[in-house]
């Protein structure tokens, strides 16, 4: 992290995820493998300086290979899903002329001298002061004559322009996994462009509770503080480059996270947050000046995040809901962000409930025996075709030689739809090991099912799908399909009859395949929609458009938080969900007895 990298460390660093490998070029005879770190990695991949970074302290003379995950391949370019599209725009920041003058004559002719942020609109001069019915003295070398004011909602100025500057803001989907950051053009309501990353703070485990138990340490708290701004800021300096934009034009930006994610880009306490009663240090929208922050933007920007309904209801929620209700119609209808955790919001009849389950890092790929993003190499989707395995590899179809070497989030639901089609997995989740399929073997860690042998998989292992990943993937699943479960006894009905898919997750898993493990309730797959992500584009929305900003405050106020943890019947609801649909034959189940 020192040297500006960092790696992913989803167990939070207890050597037991095995995401942060590294290749060890010199030194590695100063690292010998831990007791944790063996059960990872082989006597072959020791042998080659591969080791867990998580395990180990920097010393002298170590040089190593981080491998950068290829973020913005594949699944993350769905984030780009609505890029061009116009969006409705009442601007936030206007230019408001000026007559020629000093610049405290023009402002006060224009009746703004009382609203000034004079240290943006004069970056290199001293904050002027002024006495009792005198103007402000302007230090020496300031512009004496301007053309126009930028002028903020409030009517407060923060710099000074030409007439003709076109305005850009940026909105921020802070996401526990991915960081992505939208350039949207305040005028015409563009969203021109995004740039994503993975967020940093996977070194302190996959999930808001690893990172709130991190938190905990005022050193590492401010750490991922640092991490997230700094991200965050390279996402921005991109996009300034790729469109040829100075900082001043980036006039605005809007922040939208769940709420660990946007305390702790504010540097607020995280502790109320991970123990009962559950309450974040604040519910409503707040204002951050960008250069409190050190973002590339304007000196006198604001950044904006959205209300916080819950701990676990966050400002994405908020934002997810404003993109998907512009299409709601009088049918119940369920919003389903998925991604390390999964936010969902029930309309019925006018109104609203929402939750929040913790489905951790297992439907992104994290956890599982062959787990890895969704990039270049990772099994996205699996399927028999008259009986034989048909597997589709991220990247192959525009460069043969890339090889099966990992299972991403979206390859395992579909290894898990296609062998519960295929009567492989039985309803409870357990290998149908008398089936005698050739690709099912019994090790001594337990059953797996082979879906790429180690002669094509690119890193020599072969890619299994374990009994234990069908334990994670089902725990997963249960948590969805229980706080589904609730929120339609919540509104007194049976289902939705529509379903909306958001997320980095949610947009590439198939209908089908939700149905066909039980993920979402039983209803017409014409009737489930993918509408990209959902939070990212909201908060591009509400960054473009006051009324949208309004309209997410009143949503604090509509949104009835249904609190899975402690609610009546949970556990048991919970247990209920981990069965999968018995999708085997009459005669098959009969025989099985289950």
């Amino acid at each position: 992290m020192a040297a500006g990298y960092s790696v992913a460390a989803d167990c939070g660093a207890r050597g037991k995820c095995g995401r942060c490998k590294v290749k060890i070029h010199e030194g590695a005879a100063a690292l010998p493998l831990s007791t944790a770190e063996s059960k990872i990695i082989g006597d072959l991949e020791a042998a080659q300086g591969l080791r867990l970074a998580c395990q180990h302290e920097a010393v002298d003379g170590l040089v190593l290979q981080v491998v950068e995950e290829l973020y913005r391949q594949e699944v993350y370019k769905r984030l780009g899903i609505g890029l061009g599209q116009p969006l409705p725009v009442s601007p936030s920041i206007r230019l408001v002329p000026l007559a020629a003058g000093e610049i405290e004559s023009a402002l006060g002719t224009a009746g703004l001298l009382q609203e000034v942020d004079w240290l943006a609109t004069l970056p290199d001069a001293e904050r002027p002061r002024s006495t009792a019915g005198e103007p402000p003295a302007v230090a020496a070398g300031s512009p004496t004559s301007c053309r126009a004011a930028l002028v903020n909602e409030s009517g407060r100025v923060i710099g000074l322009a030409e007439p003709s500057l076109a305005l850009h803001g940026i909105a921020i989907d802070l996401g526990t996994s991915t960081i992505a950051v939208y350039l949207c053009n305040l005028q015409t309501g563009e969203v021109l462009g995004v740039e994503t990353a993975r967020n940093p703070q996977v070194s302190f485990g996959a999930d808001v509770m690893s990172r709130i138990t991190a938190a905990a340490n005022p050193k590492s708290a401010a750490t991922m503080n640092k991490m997230a701004r700094e991200t965050i800021s390279a996402c921005i300096r991109t996009l300034s480059r790729r469109y040829d934009l100075s900082p001043e034009s980036l006039v605005a930006a809007l922040v939208v996270g769940n709420s660990t994610m946007c305390h702790l880009l504010l540097g607020a306490p995280v502790h109320s947050l991970g123990v009962a009663p559950y309450q974040p240090q604040f519910h409503g929208s707040l204002e951050v000046r960008a250069r409190d922050l050190e973002f590339p933007l304007h000196p006198g920007a604001l950044v904006q995040t959205l209300p916080l309904p819950s701990a676990f209801v966050g400002a994405d929620t908020i934002a997810a809901w404003l993109w998907a209700e512009r299409t709601v119609d009088d049918r119940p209808t369920l919003l389903l962000d998925l991604g390390t955790n999964g936010e969902m919001v029930l309309a019925v009849n006018g109104r609203l409930w929402t939750t929040s389950c913790a489905t951790g890092p297992a439907f992104e790929g994290a956890t599982l025996s062959c787990g890895m993003a969704g990039i270049p190499g990772a099994i996205e989707q699996v399927a028999f075709r008259d009986g034989a395995l048909e597997l589709k590899v991220i990247g192959s179809s525009t460069d043969p030689a890339i090889r099966p070497r990992g299972l991403c989030g979206s390859g395992a639901m579909s290894a898990l739809a296609a062998l519960l089609d295929h009567g492989l997995i039985r309803p409870d989740g357990k290998f149908e090991s008398g089936s005698g399929h050739e690709c099912l073997r019994q090790t001594p860690a337990g059953v797996e099912f082979v879906l790429a042998s180690a002669e094509p998989a690119a890193n020599g292992p072969p890619v299994v799908l374990h009994q234990k990943d069908i334990r994670e993937l089902q725990l997963a699943k249960g948590a969805v399909a229980t706080g589904i479960r609730f929120l339609c006894a919540a509104a007194g009905i049976q289902a939705p009859e529509r379903i909306l898919l958001a997320g980095a997750f949610g947009n590439v898993i198939a209908a089908h395949d939700a149905l066909t493990i039980g993920l979402i309730p039983e209803i017409d797959p014409d009737n489930i929609t993918g509408i990209g992500n959902a939070a990212g584009l909201g908060a591009a929305l509400a960054l473009l458009d006051v009324r949208a900003r309004r309209r997410a405050a009143a949503l604090l106020h509509e949104m009835e938080v249904i609190e899975l943890g402690g609610a009546p019947g949970f556990r048991e609801a919970f247990f209920a969900s981990l069965a999968f649909p018995d999708r085997r034959p009459a005669d098959q189940a009969l025989r099985q007895g289950i």
